[in-house]
């Protein structure tokens, strides 16, 4: 096995690794208040189509309106879906490379000096912190937060509109 290669090789993945993670730490910082935005907004919009709903039973409501309204409903249901499911895989992306990490150095730990530098990068991956993507730090994306959203949408709907 040629160790230079092996060495040259691990040391250009783990760099390109760090500059993932560099500009995911950069995209955490960039992203965090539109985020915000996004998510006040959708909630505001599924509020309101529950309102509407809500009212459906006790008066009759246009039906283009209805239309227009269970039209913003979905869009925005898919858009928060699709929102926390691809936030909540960047940590479990980042878990994985930690194990990864992990074998790797169990593997190599002994068997030549040359392979320092790149167990001593790997040792940092395997030590780093995992990266979640939050709205502002009030919202970490996880899959849970779905199911957390839409509970918390329907209860509070609810109660707003049995308030007479």
């Amino acid at each position: 096995m040629n160790v230079g290669y092996v060495f040259s090789h691990n040391l250009d993945m783990l760099r390109k690794y760090f500059s993932i993670l560099k500009s995911l730490r950069y995209l955490k910082e960039t992203l965090s208040l539109p985020l915000t935005f996004v998510i006040v907004n959708i909630f505001f919009t599924l509020y309101i189509t529950l309102s509407y709903f809500l009212k459906l039973t006790s008066q009759p409501i246009d039906t283009a309106v209805l239309i227009e309204v269970s039209g913003d409903a979905l869009i925005n249901l898919t858009n928060f879906i699709c929102l926390t499911l691809i936030s909540s895989r960047i940590p479990e992306e980042l878990s994985e490379v930690k194990i990864i990490a992990g074998k790797l150095i169990h593997k190599h730990k002994f068997k030549t000096k040359q392979l320092d530098e790149v167990l001593f990068l790997l040792n940092r991956i395997e030590k780093s912190e995992i990266i979640h993507l939050t709205a502002s730090g009030l919202v970490e994306f996880q899959r849970s937060f779905i199911l957390s959203a839409f509970g918390a949408l329907l209860t509070y709907g609810l109660l707003v509109f049995n308030i007479k």
